[in-house]
C-alpha cells in the first residue's frame, strides 16, 4: 500500500481528533451547556485513546492490520454523520466516546503496517512522515473545523471528513497485506 494513502489516512483520522476544538463555544450555544462542559467533548476522547492501544497492539499479532484499518476508518466515518446529527450534548459525548475507542485502532494499524513493511533507513522516513502526518492533520482538523464554521457550517466539515474516510477506506486493499506478527509478540 502506498505511504501516501497511509499519510492521507493518518491526517484525515487526526482531523477527526482535532476539530471539535475551535467549535467547542459554538456546542456550548447549540446543545445549552457551559463552555467548560463543552470542552469535555475533547476529554471523552482522550480518555480511551490513552489506554485502548494496549489491547489494539495484541489484535494485531492475529488479524490484519489493513483490514482493521479498513473497517475502523469506515466506522469513524460512520460516527462523523452520526456527530452531525444527535439530538443532545450527551449524545455527542457518547459519540466522542466511540471515536475515542475507534481512534487507536487506526492509529495502531498505521503504525503496525509502517513498521512491518518498511526496514531500515526506510523505516525511520517512513515513520518520520507519519509523525509529520499527525502534526498536519491536527493543525488542519483545528484550522478548517473553525473556516468551515465560520463560512458553512459545522456540519459541513463533517461530511467532508466522513466522505474522505470512506473514498480512503475504500481504497485500502487488504489483500496486499501479509501477516508477519512483530517480533516482540511471542506465538
Amino acid at each position: 500500500m502506498p505511504i501516501l494513502l497511509l499519510l492521507c489516512c493518518s491526517i484525515f483520522t487526526f482531523f477527526v481528533l482535532y476539530a471539535p476544538q475551535p467549535l467547542l463555544m459554538v456546542f456550548a450555544t447549540q446543545f445549552g451547556v457551559s463552555i467548560a462542559s463543552s470542552g469535555s467533548l475533547m476529554s471523552i476522547t482522550m480518555l480511551p485513546l490513552a489506554i485502548a492501544p494496549i489491547f489494539y497492539g495484541l489484535l494485531f499479532v492475529h488479524h490484519n492490520a489493513l483490514y482493521i484499518l479498513k473497517y475502523a476508518m469506515l466506522m469513524l466515518a460512520a460516527t462523523c454523520i452520526i456527530f452531525v446529527y444527535v439530538p443532545n450534548f450527551k449524545l455527542l459525548l457518547l459519540t466522542r466516546f466511540l471515536q475515542g475507542l475507534i481512534l487507536p485502532a487506526i492509529l495502531t494499524a498505521l503504525t503496525s503496517y509502517i513498521g512491518q513493511q518498511y526496514q531500515g533507513k526506510a523505516l525511520h522516513k517512513n515513520m518520520t512522515r507519519y509523525i509529520a502526518s499527525t502534526i498536519i492533520g491536527g493543525y488542519f482538523g483545528r484550522m478548517l473545523a473553525a473556516n468551515f464554521a465560520s463560512f458553512y457550517s459545522w456540519e459541513s466539515f463533517y461530511y467532508v471528513i466522513a466522505a474522505a474516510l470512506t473514498m480512503l477506506a475504500i481504497t485500502i486493499n487488504v489483500h496486499l497485506f501479509e501477516k508477519h506478527p512483530p517480533p516482540y509478540f511471542i506465538s
